[in-house]
């Protein structure tokens, strides 16, 4: 992926790792 994406992509991959982040949080959370 190159640096110059246009704002609204860069936006959507963000909130894509927030997303799985969150998940990653949601499943350790119910495997204690």
């Amino acid at each position: 992926m190159t640096e110059s994406a246009n704002p609204v992509d860069r936006l959507k991959t963000r909130l894509v790792f927030k997303n799985i982040d969150h998940i990653q949080e949601h499943l350790e959370a119910m495997q204690r």
